[in-house]
């Protein structure tokens, strides 16, 4: 049993999500489309898809364009007639299950796990013609707020559990599991944020409201002889040799683009030394020319004849004639 788990945020331009999208292609031979029946606080929008997994997929493909979409999960997960296949995408979370007071005094807290995220138990059964019968039970919880009473977490939870007939490679959807995220996220100055009326100043709080959809394919293949099952062991192992490869290519890459970074680092550093060497070489020219040696020494020597020169005294004035 092959599953695909996927994420999809909704905008305001695609606000119906993939049941909306697929609902109009009820003329499409390859896609049969139905109400699911409801538990645990599934909307009576969620519906089932069964047809071609390419078909499927070239429909996400579509809404790609419109919104963004993720895939969480791909496990893959193998089944005998009748057994159940069990599928936890998430993880667990603690929390306190009874408190009892021995008699030798303090209280002791016994703490329980509860498994959140989203968890799809699978029984397949297999008829002579081909026809697979598949009991789904899928099932998301996420974690609330911690109730004051108890001072326990509270778990949100939407389940929903249904029996679908596909044959052998035919890929069933099961869409609008629709889930609304509000979070507040509040930054300020330190005890000046929360002063009553004036807090605002010092402050701002953030909301984010987020709306995803959950989609799960899920393709059952029949496995009949051990020749098969070989097959499909070897694909895996194919699969996974061919992940080497593309990790290496991808460091390969990585490794050319810093190397490519750091040339043209080495080239910008170069061109700055350059233009740095011409601008000296410039300020350099533009000073004036230092004075010879002999030009010094005939300075000197003018110098030294003026200096050495006696003083002229001034001529009497000529006599007065008689």
């Amino acid at each position: 049993i092959d599953a695909r788990i996927f994420e999809i945020d909704l905008t305001d331009t695609f606000s119906f999500g993939v049941s909306a999208m697929l609902q109009g292609r009820t003329t499409d031979p390859h896609l049969t489309t139905g109400k699911l029946d409801t538990a645990g606080g599934i909307s009576a929008s969620t519906f089932a898809f069964i047809g071609n997994g390419r078909e499927i997929l070239m429909s996400l493909d579509l809404l790609r364009d419109k919104t963004n979409v993720r895939i969480l999960e791909a496990p893959s997960v193998l089944a005998l007639d009748g057994t159940e296949a069990k599928i936890i995408v998430g993880g667990e979370v603690p929390y306190p299950a009874a408190s009892f007071v021995p008699s030798t005094g303090g209280a002791t807290t016994s703490v329980q796990y509860r498994e959140t995220g989203v968890q799809l138990l699978v029984v397949p059964r297999i008829s002579a013609s081909g026809v697979v019968t598949l009991a789904i039970a899928q099932e998301v919880s996420t974690l609330g707020p911690v109730s004051s009473l108890q001072n326990a977490p509270t778990f949100n939870k939407s389940s929903v559990a249904t029996t679908l007939a596909v044959r052998d490679g035919e890929t069933v959807a099961i869409a609008g599991l629709i889930r609304d995220n509000n979070n507040q996220a509040k930054t300020g100055v330190p005890f000046l944020a929360d002063i009553p009326l004036l807090g605002g100043l010092f402050g701002k709080v953030k909301r984010t409201l987020t709306r995803t959809e959950l989609l799960i394919l899920i393709t059952p293949h029949v496995v009949r002889t051990p020749e098969r099952f070989q097959e499909m062991t070897q694909e895996l192992k194919d699969s996974l040799r061919n992940v080497r490869p593309f990790v290496e290519s991808k460091e390969k890459e990585n490794q050319e683009t810093m190397e490519d970074a750091r040339k043209a680092r080495s080239r910008s550093e170069e061109k700055i030394e350059e233009n740095r060497g011409k601008g000296g070489k410039e300020r350099e020219e533009r000073k004036p020319a230092a004075e010879k040696p002999e030009d010094q020494n005939r300075g000197k020597k003018k110098q030294e004849k003026k200096e050495a020169a006696p003083e002229k005294k001034p001529e009497p004035p000529p006599a007065p004639r008689p």
